[in-house]
């Protein structure tokens, strides 16, 4: 027996007036109260439109997935993340690797409990299409502004030329996400709920650039 397609969920409205996007962002905030009091599953929708003070209606407007939260929750981390790379890009002592490494020291903060940031990494990396579309008009992937930045150290001289930078990014950003998303998961591949964050991004991200450095540059490929 074939199994029938299960349709895309439509997105959400983008609020175009201060007013719409007042109350998206009551939503938001209440919602992610809820998600870190019970979880995203258990969380209760009446209980977050009460909290922001708008209807029942509204909230599925705005979010037609409850987990929509998490990305839009997502997309306003990213800023702070592109925010912590201008800041180490200004420096001009800065190399490639320190502000790649800004990106990924902001990845692992967040003002919200660690579970619920842990969550939100993992509906990333289980929605990245829908996370694209989601995305504000100019903003781009992180993915994209880190293989730009590859590039430029490239022709620096500070990462190998031997690899595509877009393919580079890709490693780091699904490895070091993927890793914080293992963080209180259940099982043989989950790693502790009191593992710190910007100590298992960082040590991740050592051991990835080491095969990102020019040093690395020519090292022969395993054979199969």
């Amino acid at each position: 027996m074939s199994k029938r397609a299960v349709p895309d969920v439509r997105l959400g409205v983008v609020p175009r007036q201060q007013r719409g996007a007042d109350k998206r962002q009551r939503l938001l905030e209440a919602a992610m109260r809820e998600f870190a009091k019970v979880g995203v599953a258990d969380a209760r929708v009446e209980v977050i439109v009460q909290d922001a003070g708008v209807g029942w209606g509204t909230f599925f407007h705005y979010f037609p997935r409850k987990e929509d939260v998490l990305l839009l929750a997502a997309i306003e981390h990213q800023r702070v993340i592109e925010a912590a790379m201008d800041r180490a890009a200004a420096d001009e002592r800065a190399s490639t690797r320190d502000v790649v490494l800004a990106a990924y020291d902001a990845t692992a903060r967040s003002r919200h409990p660690q579970r619920l940031h842990v969550a939100m990494i993992r509906e990333l990396l289980t929605s990245p299409t829908r996370f694209g579309q989601m995305l504000p008009v100019g903003m781009e992937p992180l993915q994209q502004r880190i293989a730009r930045l590859l590039e430029i150290g490239q022709t620096r001289g500070e990462v190998r030329r031997d690899l595509d930078a877009g393919h580079m990014a890709g490693v780091l950003q699904v490895a070091i996400l993927s890793t914080v998303a293992r963080v209180g998961m259940p099982g043989a591949v989950g790693l502790s709920s009191r593992t710190e964050l910007r100590s298992l991004v960082r040590s991740t991200f050592v051991v990835l650039w080491a095969g990102i450095e020019r040093e690395a540059e020519g090292r022969p490929v395993l054979p199969d």
